[in-house]
């Protein structure tokens, strides 16, 4: 009587392999995905963003799709040579000026309250550089947004022509996240701590990277995502391949299907995974849960729940195909109630299932429940979430 969710023991290194596989392909697009999508590190380079941001220090910048405002921190590419990373001043629509005498930048002819920032008032000195400058006020464009680093007297930002208004398509993340040093470990925040002075040595600070550091950036962010997906598989979901029939009609031999342990406790009609029951794991669903109590009608060939039959269509399968078999010592004896932190559970095909009615399986600890399918992956005709 078929009731494995892998494979017969003919190919079962084969199977497992085959699944190992697949899920490393699984994590490794979802490795890509994470890196051009959502999220990467980035180190600072220079001392342009002191002091919120020191030379060398790491941050977890983050993709962000609902636009950006004033005051966030982002990391900006194809302005430079190198990305630049620098605060969020202005955005499209607002103008910009400034009043060096009290050192304030204006947005809309109002000073900007730099503290909410974590900064001092009365850091904005005119520039002392050789860069070429803007004429102010300037209005920000559409779709752009005006930045300055934080250490005004070392920062090349919008300020300077070479620089300019930033393209929010231009605009790789926000940071989130201070990754180190450790002392600042957390949500990014602001500090208090007085700017760097210009001194003769001094000019305008690109806050990027070079190719070495890039490299590094990239290994970082690709480490950080093979940890997340590790997690991911080993406490989060999993990718399951069902072997043999009975699952019929709802699952057939060779399909995939997502599990995950994230779905909450199992209820009536969710299909899990069932490990510690056979010598494999087992896929079947849910027909009682702790404390009802579970019965067959054999003139029916349905099973009884709570003295209520419950037919095999609510599932969507076949109704009158319930019975239990005629096998002295092998079966319990019903009916039978459900003990607490347990579940009873049969196969879709009644009549080809190892499942709780045999006492080898019997009722299923929780404990031993890997997840529910969530997600059918293949045959790609099927795939959607599990109803």
């Amino acid at each position: 009587m078929e009731q494995q969710v892998r494979q017969p023991r003919a190919g079962k290194a084969a199977r497992t392999i085959l699944e190992w596989i697949e899920e490393l392909l699984i994590a490794a697009v979802t490795i890509a995905v994470i890196c051009t999508f959502v999220c990467r590190i980035v180190t600072v380079t220079g001392t342009s963003m002191v002091p919120s941001f020191q030379d060398g220090d790491r941050v977890l910048v983050v993709h962000d799709w609902n636009g950006v405002e004033q005051g966030d921190v982002v990391v900006a590419v194809n302005v430079l040579d190198e990305p630049i990373i620098k605060r969020v001043i202005a955005t499209e629509g607002q103008t910009v000026d400034f009043d060096y005498e009290a050192g304030a930048v204006l947005v809309d002819g109002q000073p900007v309250d730099e503290t909410q920032f974590g900064l001092e008032n009365g850091i904005t000195e005119e520039p002392y550089s050789s860069f070429e400058l803007l004429e102010f006020p300037q209005t920000v464009p559409e779709g752009c947004v005006f930045v300055l680093g934080d250490n005004r007297a070392v920062s090349e930002d919008s300020r300077y022509l070479d620089v300019g208004m930033i393209d929010t398509r231009n605009i790789l993340g926000k940071a989130v996240f201070h990754l180190l040093p450790l002392k600042s470990l957390g949500p990014v925040k602001m500090s208090s701590t007085t700017q760097v002075p210009l001194n003769q040595e001094q000019q305008p600070q690109r806050a990027g990277t070079s190719f070495v550091r890039s490299a590094l950036e990239w290994a970082e962010t690709i480490v950080m995502a093979v940890v997340l997906v590790a997690v991911v598989f080993t406490f989060l979901a999993r990718i399951i391949t069902v072997d043999g029939r009975s699952m019929e009609p709802t699952y057939h031999n060779g399909d995939r299907v997502l599990v995950t342990k994230l779905a909450g406790a199992p209820q009536q009609g969710d299909v899990v995974i069932v490990v510690n029951a056979l010598e494999e794991p087992i896929i079947k669903r849910v027909i009682a849960t702790e404390g009802q109590t579970v019965d067959f009608d054999p003139q029916q060939g349905e099973v009884v729940v709570d003295g209520e039959v419950l037919p095999g269509s609510t599932f969507g399968i076949e109704d009158s195909i319930t019975f239990l078999p005629d096998l002295p010592g092998q079966v319990l004896e019903f009916p039978q109630t459900v003990p607490e932190g347990c579940v009873f559970v049969l196969g879709d095909n009644r009549g080809n299932s190892t499942d709780s009615r045999f006492v080898s399986v019997g009722m299923v600890d929780l404990r031993n429940i890997l997840g529910k399918a969530v997600f059918q992956l293949y045959p790609f005709s099927q795939a959607g979430l599990v109803s």
